[in-house]
């Protein structure tokens, strides 16, 4: 099992901009967000007192120094290809009746297709504002700095009709345009744009207009220049007000941001299903029994049918549940929450049988230790059962029994982590990088061997850091040096050990990211820049033993993930999927693999994404050659 995690660090736009008066805005804040790869006997409830322990440590490591090319201080730019985008687009086909061509997928109605630059859109849909005693129902979107919103031009969303178009239509707060646009399977939807300057609104009801084309500017309404921007399933042919007395999904309208990326990715190639953002975020937890992938939701667990993402079953606590993790060895659920509640449930059955749902009374605990220790919890597997938990500065060992094993304090925040056998290596970040075994003995703290990311290669592991490359043998505690690092600042990075025994390494720094591969002894075999329109951190995983590359960005309330294909013997990235999300980021972007060929993408935030990789990779490489890419 493979278990990687990197640290991403999340950019923040420092320009101090004005705003409406009546529509405050959250200040963004730079934060780091880990984006994880993971996968995670009803013995009887017992504890014993805490055991606090005076760490041995390793021995310190005999490095074995072989001699490698530095990574140049430039390096060739990786060929990539591959637009999922282009295989869902559609010309707009003008035509008599109700149609003006049908939605092949929707844009951001700023700065299309994706809404780069913008200050603000999205992520207030919903809000209740005192001022007015209601709710928003739709977006407010606006240029930095919003005074200078002004004129920007305002754009159709999607293939379309209009239905109504007032240069005046909301008054003293100016023109409105609505659009119709119908998909294939003959639903509709109207998109709204209101607080246009009256001059910039010249198209007139009936109108086809197609995605991308103009609809207006942005003009000077009352509360100053920015667009109101609704999509509803109500009201053609009049403005409304934009506010709603209860919840405005309730009454015909629809979060616009989180429903343009979902028509957007739902016609995405590969992708099977999709489950809708939760309120207060979701996290994937593993795969269960090969059918079952366990999620966590809006502080419950669930248990979803990966080849269609339905609920097979859930659980709920009287106590938020903060984190969940499965069992390494038998069909445990763990859960705990900030008041150090740790409990385990027994899974349901196979997946495989007729099964509809399991009610929670199905699932009562197996056991609960209380910790007494507040603050969200870290839970990490131990390879022969059982889990570890990190609360802030404390690491507690528990049996898969409910046993208190041992507590450990003054420990560091977990960075990554891998099972090595009936070992299990644990990374820290903190006021200083640290290396530790842990065993049926306890930790042991490496000596003269700084932390990094770790991944499982044959009974041993690779460690990357910023002094270089290692491999680690936990039998022996011995260490390698395999490559020189280049002594710079690293805002993240992945290390990947293939079936064939070559390294790969994905890292990035304040002025590029980079793809490296080495050879079993650490030579370097090729090296390539990511180009600069892949931007983010980069994190690697195996899929059907296949390599592919996950870039996440994310940016005050916005964030995208893509996966790439990665060809390592062309030296190529075929981009495979993007998806995103533009609501607030309530939990942090995972990717797991789902048995097969199968990808769940979970965007911070947005959507959870099934995606089926053989069936992207050949739409769009099909795609690519028809364009001649």
């Amino acid at each position: 099992m493979i278990l990687l995690a990197i640290i991403v660090l999340v950019g923040c736009r420092s320009e101090k901009t004005a705003r409406p008066e009546d529509e405050p805005v959250e200040r963004a804040t730079a934060r780091t967000v880990e984006l994880v790869t993971r996968t995670r006997s009803t013995p009887a409830p017992s504890q014993t007192a805490t055991v606090t322990l005076t760490t041995t440590p390793t021995p310190t490591p005999t490095l074995t120094s072989t001699p490698t090319p530095t990574p140049t201080p430039i390096a060739q730019p990786i060929s990539a290809s591959g637009n999922p985008r282009a295989v869902s687009l559609q010309e707009s086909t003008s035509q008599d009746g109700p149609l003006c061509g049908l939605v092949d997928l929707f844009d951001f109605p700023l700065n299309p297709p994706e809404g780069d630059g913008v200050a603000r859109g999205g992520g207030d849909f919903g809000m209740y504002r005192g001022r007015y005693e209601k709710y928003h129902a739709g977006e407010d979107w606006w240029m930095s700095p919003w005074r200078a919103s002004f004129g920007s031009p305002v754009y159709s969303i999607g293939h379309g009709r209009v239905t109504y178009a007032a240069p005046n239509g909301w008054g003293r707060d100016q023109g409105v345009v609505i659009v119709r646009h119908t998909f294939a399977d003959g639903r509709q939807v109207l998109s709204f744009y209101g607080h246009l300057h009256p001059d910039s609104v010249v198209l007139t009801n009936g109108e086809c207009v197609r995605r991308g084309e103009q609809v207006g500017t942005i003009g000077r309404p009352t509360t100053g220049p920015h667009l109101h921007f609704e999509i509803r399933t109500h009201m053609p042919d009049e403005p409304g007000t934009g506010y709603w007395w209860q919840d405005p999904t309730l009454a015909g309208w629809k979060p616009p941001s989180t429903t343009i990326w979902q028509e957007r990715m739902s016609v995405s190639p590969g992708v099977e299903w999709l489950r809708p953002p939760a309120s207060r975020g979701k996290d994937g937890v593993g795969v269960h029994d090969d059918h079952t992938f366990v999620l966590l939701e809006d502080g419950k667990v669930v248990g979803l049918d990966v080849t269609n993402g339905n609920n097979r079953w859930s659980l709920e606590s009287e106590e938020y549940i903060n984190e969940a993790m499965l069992d390494a060895v038998r069909p445990l659920l763990y859960v705990a929450d900030r008041v150090g509640r740790v409990g385990a449930f027994r899974l349901p059955g196979s997946a495989s049988e007729d099964q509809e749902s399991t009610s929670e009374a199905d699932m009562e605990p197996v056991w609960t230790v209380e910790l007494s220790m507040v603050g969200r919890p870290t839970m990490i597997p131990l390879p022969d059962g059982g889990l570890i938990v990190v609360v802030r500065d404390t690491m507690t060992a528990l049996s898969a029994g409910g046993l208190v094993l041992w507590q450990l304090e003054d420990f560091d925040s977990p960075l990554d982590w891998v099972a090595v056998g009936d070992q299990l290596l644990i990374s820290t970040a903190g006021s200083e990088y640290s290396l530790w075994t842990i065993d049926d003995s306890g930790p042991r703290q490496w000596q003269g061997l700084l932390g990094g990311l770790l991944a499982d290669q044959d009974h041993e592991a690779i460690l990357f850091n910023r002094s270089g490359l290692f491999r680690l043998n936990p039998a022996n505690s011995s260490s390698e040096f395999l490559s020189e690092w280049p002594q710079d600042r690293l805002l993240g990075g992945d290390v990947l050990a293939l079936k064939d025994g070559r390294i790969l390494l994905a890292y990035a720094n304040w002025s590029e990211r980079r793809l490296i591969l080495f050879d079993a002894n650490g030579e370097v075999i090729w090296q390539r820049a990511l180009p600069r329109t892949i931007a983010g951190t980069p994190s690697l995983l195996m899929v059907d033993d296949l390599p592919y590359l996950v870039v996440q960005e994310e940016s005050g309330i916005s964030g995208t993930v893509s996966v790439f294909a990665v060809d390592t013997e062309a030296i190529s990235l075929i981009r495979l999927f993007n998806g995103g999300t533009r609501t607030p980021l309530t939990r942090h972007g995972s990717v797991h693999p789902a048995g097969g060929k199968r990808l769940l993408v979970n965007v911070g935030g947005g959507h959870l994404v099934a995606l089926d990789l053989a069936s992207a990779t050949r739409s769009v490489a099909s795609a690519t050659r028809s364009l001649g890419q």
